[in-house]
């Protein structure tokens, strides 16, 4: 007996179901890009402001000095410190690289400034500065409050794309009464593509040596 082929209908109505079945995939496959790609976008800041407070967090542990009171310019951005018992925007350290009479030190300075990457659903958002200045020697050996942050030059940066919106509430630094600690804020706001406002507030309180 002769078998048969496929009608032309047959044909067309198979081409139909292959075609709409794998339009169907591409669209589930583009749903999940897409719905993967904003969850990171939500989850994201939050991962930025934590590293940024767990760096900070081991950096004060090693640090020797803070210069409180500190008023100048460092990387083209004004920079002021707060004063012992008083909240400004940015932080100034010193962290000894050993434990000789004579260490290099390393010179670290902490402010927000306006994002690099533009967004235009979070055009005011700022991202957090952490620089490191190349290790100097102070004059005298181990008095790194003799060190003028503003004489020191290069070093390396690292950015925390944390959406941190404009307000000396959403970002900055409490020295404590005594200048043994410094409570930090944090703050991270970013409206997504689609969705709600996402928000989320973060505090530490850090001690610190300072006693140099």
């Amino acid at each position: 007996m002769k078998r048969r082929g496929l009608s032309l209908a047959e044909l067309m109505v198979a081409s139909f179901c292959f075609l709409l079945i794998m339009f169907s995939t591409v669209a589930l496959m583009d749903f999940v890009r897409r719905s993967g790609a904003r969850a990171r976008a939500q989850i994201e800041p939050r991962q930025q402001c934590r590293s940024f407070l767990g760096l900070l967090a081991n950096d004060l542990r090693s640090a020797s000095y803070v210069y409180e009171g500190f008023n100048g310019t460092l990387l083209g951005n004004p920079v002021t410190v707060p004063t012992a018992g008083n909240r400004g925007q940015a932080l100034v350290f010193a962290v000894p690289q050993d434990e000789t009479p004579d260490p290099n030190y390393v010179l670290t300075v902490i402010f927000v400034r306006n994002r690099t990457k533009p967004d235009s659903k979070n055009p005011n958002t700022r991202e957090i500065v952490y620089h490191r200045f190349d290790p100097v020697k102070s004059s005298p050996p181990a008095t790194p409050g003799a060190l003028d942050p503003a004489a020191m030059t290069g070093g390396s940066t690292r950015l925390f794309d944390a959406y941190v919106p404009p307000g000396a509430t959403n970002f900055g630094f409490d020295m404590a009464a005594n200048s043994q600690g410094v409570g930090v804020d944090v703050r991270f706001q970013m409206q997504p593509e689609r969705g709600q406002l996402q928000s989320e507030s973060f505090h530490s309180y850090l001690t610190l040596r300072n006693n140099v």
